[in-house]
């Protein structure tokens, strides 16, 4: 994202995953080693090994975007509700496959659950990934072209996953997110859904829709996890 959109992408909800400059956020599993250059982040993998880079937070309904650049020999992939912990596979989750050469779930499908009936070109050139997962409707476009929309309930929530497999390299940029199925906590009218914990604090909601605490310290929680 160029830094002059960045505060509408802020205000829409969307959340820079990747930083361009740190690691901040994600984690390395497996073999493959990950470089972080000049807004990007490039992912090579030995010829026998397979790694991933992993969001350490956990999503459930959201919108990504990615961009991605990959070598002709490499495969890569999207990997979503991943499991936060152990190996990634597009068993545990969900993969929107990244290989023009897959004979089966070529680049635009998700493994194991719709094939892209659109013939996709990603080796050599930027090309940009939406992807929509909002409950059980999972939906796939590439550079704005529709690859998948499918239903399927098998994962629930989990981390993003980044992989890099095969002979060459993957590289990925402008990585972000917006959470879906959000709510306000706070109405700005009154206090429902919130429980003062015992303490001096007064809790009270001004007329203009600020919560106030008064009286000293102490605390207010949630009612709802």
């Amino acid at each position: 994202v160029c830094s002059s959109d960045l505060p509408k992408e802020i205000e829409q909800g969307w959340i820079q995953l990747f930083d361009g400059n740190t690691a901040f956020g994600w984690q390395a599993r497996g073999a493959a080693e990950w470089k972080i250059a000049e807004g990007t982040v490039k992912g090579t993998a030995p010829q026998t090994g397979m790694g991933m880079l992993c969001t350490t937070s956990e999503f459930a309904d959201f919108e990504l975007h990615a961009e991605a650049l990959i070598e002709e020999n490499a495969n890569s992939g999207i990997m979503l509700r991943a499991p936060i912990a152990g190996d990634i596979t597009a068993d545990n989750s969900y993969e929107v496959n990244i290989y023009d050469k897959h004979e089966k779930w070529p680049t635009g499908s998700i493994n194991n659950v719709q094939r892209t009936k659109r013939k996709m070109k990603s080796v050599g050139r930027w090309t940009a990934f939406d992807v929509v997962a909002e409950g059980d409707h999972l939906v796939v476009k590439i550079d704005g072209k529709k690859t998948v929309d499918a239903k399927d309930a098998k994962h629930k929530r989990g981390v993003i996953a980044l992989q890099s497999w095969g002979v060459g390299s993957v590289t990925f940029r402008n990585v972000r997110l917006k959470p879906l199925g959000g709510r306000s906590l706070f109405n700005g009218k009154d206090l429902t859904g919130w429980k003062p914990l015992p303490a001096k604090s007064v809790y009270s909601v001004t007329p203009e829709g600020y919560l106030n605490i008064k009286n000293g310290s102490g605390e207010i929680q949630t009612e709802s996890e």
